[in-house]
């Protein structure tokens, strides 16, 4: 349905919608509602995706139990070409929402990520 270069973008927890020959990436939850005979769904916007990767002017956003930030964030001494970079705090563990490879021989250099997932990490 989406082109290869977006839906290497998709991580658990997240949805894509494309608007016009754009595409954005949400983060996407559902929970019940009294009075409500399904769960009501929720989304919110992480960033436009391009071929080089997610675009977002957010910083960070915290659902919950489930969080979004750069890794700027989580790793303030990080090269400056990989702190913009967003990561999901989703089922108990941080990933990428970014997969160029160049990216991320940047990250498993540094020892943050390894197979798209983040790893020394406390919040």
């Amino acid at each position: 349905m989406f082109p290869e270069w977006v839906e290497k973008q998709k991580r658990p927890g997240t949805t894509i919608k494309a608007i016009g020959n754009n595409y954005y990436l949400y983060f996407a939850t559902s929970a019940r509602q009294p009075g409500k005979k399904y769960p009501v769904a929720k989304q919110v916007y992480i960033g436009k995706i391009t071929e080089n990767g997610i675009v977002s002017d957010r910083v960070s956003i915290n659902i919950g139990e489930t969080k979004a930030c750069t890794l700027g964030e989580l790793f303030p001494s990080i090269k400056p070409e990989v702190k913009n970079v967003i990561v999901l705090f989703v089922k108990n563990e941080w990933v990428c929402t970014k997969t160029d490879e160049r990216i991320m021989s940047i990250l498993e250099s540094e020892g943050v990520c390894k197979n798209g997932k983040i790893i020394l990490c406390d919040i």
